[in-house]
């Protein structure tokens, strides 16, 4: 069986090697078990990049490309070029394949839906983010006012999806948003990580909180204005101020291409409030054994985003045997349950990342229930069963498939 997949992540094609610079290919390979060929939709570009990280391993794993646009401003500035370009890709390809995975919101993606459905091939759709709240805080004036219009765009041809097809929503939030009465509609949880990962956690649990002198805070995301990160840049003035220890900052990420004006502005915030000596920016770390040892070295995860699916990085955290600390929005409720698996904190709020960071510091006992816990729940949400899972969902409901035999020899 042969499955397409289109999903506005940007490849590479350096002399016939494909590379991306997202760690969501590593979900999307573990599927290979499963099909004959998987072919990747996605915009390419034929050089390479400094931040095209993980390459395409597996050999059922094939790119097709569409045009290369920077970002979402870059494909609607020049349209009338490059849909027609992509239009005629999708009718060349799209009757070659058994089954198609959409990753939404994209302008693209209903184009996708509509050839699929002219050649009655059967559609999943995996709905990933909000795209209204995404907006609130990433544009100001007059462009915020343009996306706002596309915004709504997206979400009614989700809507026109979502009522017809299989859709699976990245948590409970975004579930809510698109039910309906066709209920084919189902909670997912992608993760990136293994038993292995969770098994080494434990052997790591006693490396944090070794230093009475110094705590060792961590941020793993986009350097992007929704991730919150001023508040906790406030937060660590404020710790510092109030404590004889040393409190620090690792921020690890960049923003997406196209965006790097605003990681510059959230860089030039943290000189401007006089911590430049003690929050580190490490610049894009990739998933594995660097972002890991990284997790290691530190002793609390914080996550004080304003707006959130559900951030993968909270399992790579718990994995690794790290306390957390993060608010209470998007999908991070699903994941986080307040003091049992971590602490839940309102977003936008200065005080209770300082009380929050307080609490996991004084009380070990407490802390140590909280690591126990989150280990626990990464184990519960391994890249193999979110994988399974989903194999599950289109057995049980795309009936004009049948993945079951392939699911006896998943790994």
């Amino acid at each position: 069986m042969n499955m397409g997949i289109f999903i506005n992540q940007p490849f590479f094609n350096c002399r016939g090697e494909y590379t991306t610079s997202r760690a969501f290919i590593k979900f999307i390979e573990s599927f290979s078990s499963y099909f004959d060929n998987i072919t990747i939709f996605a915009p390419t570009k034929s050089s390479g990049d400094q931040r095209s990280t993980y390459r395409v391993n597996s050999k059922k794993i094939n790119i097709c490309p569409l045009p290369y646009y920077l970002n979402i401003q870059d494909l609607l500035r020049r349209s009338l070029v490059l849909i027609p370009k992509s239009l005629n890709v999708l009718i060349r390809e799209i009757p070659r394949y058994d089954l198609f995975w959409l990753v939404l919101p994209h302008p693209l993606s209903l184009i996708f839906y509509i050839i699929c459905k002219r050649y009655s091939k059967p559609v999943f759709t995996h709905i990933r983010g909000s795209i209204e709240k995404d907006i609130y805080y990433r544009y100001r004036g007059i462009a915020k006012v343009l996306a706002k219009l596309y915004a709504r765009s997206m979400v009614f041809s989700n809507h026109i999806i979502c009522n017809r097809e299989l859709s699976l929503a990245v948590g409970s939030e975004l579930y809510r948003k698109y039910k309906n009465e066709n209920n084919k509609i189902f909670t997912i949880s992608p993760s990136l990580i293994t038993l292995d990962d969770i098994e080494q956690g434990r052997e790591s649990i006693e490396s944090h909180f070794k230093n009475e002198k110094e705590t060792k805070l961590l941020f793993v995301g986009r350097v992007e204005p929704e991730k919150g990160l001023e508040y906790l840049f406030q937060a660590i003035r404020i710790l510092n101020q109030e404590s004889k220890k040393n409190y620090s900052l690792s921020v690890v990420g960049k923003s997406h291409l196209g965006n790097e004006e605003k990681e510059r502005r959230i860089k030039a915030l943290a000189n401007k409030k006089g911590l430049s000596e003690l929050i580190n920016f490490s610049g894009y770390i990739p998933h594995g054994h660097k972002l890991f040892n990284l997790y290691k070295k530190s002793d609390i995860f914080v996550l004080p985003s304003l707006i959130e699916g559900i951030p993968k990085v909270l399992y790579e955290a718990m994995a690794k045997g790290l306390p957390i600390i993060a608010t209470k929005v998007g999908g991070i409720p699903d994941i986080i349950e307040d003091c049992h698996n971590g602490l839940l904190i309102k977003p936008g709020s200065v005080d209770t990342i300082v009380k929050a960071v307080g609490l996991l510091e004084e009380d070990k006992e407490f802390r140590h229930r909280i690591i126990k816990n989150g280990l626990e729940t990464a184990r519960q949400h391994t890249i193999e069963k979110a994988r399974d899972q989903m194999i599950r969902y289109l057995n049980e409901n795309l009936t004009s498939l049948d993945i079951s035999l392939a699911m006896e020899g998943g790994e």
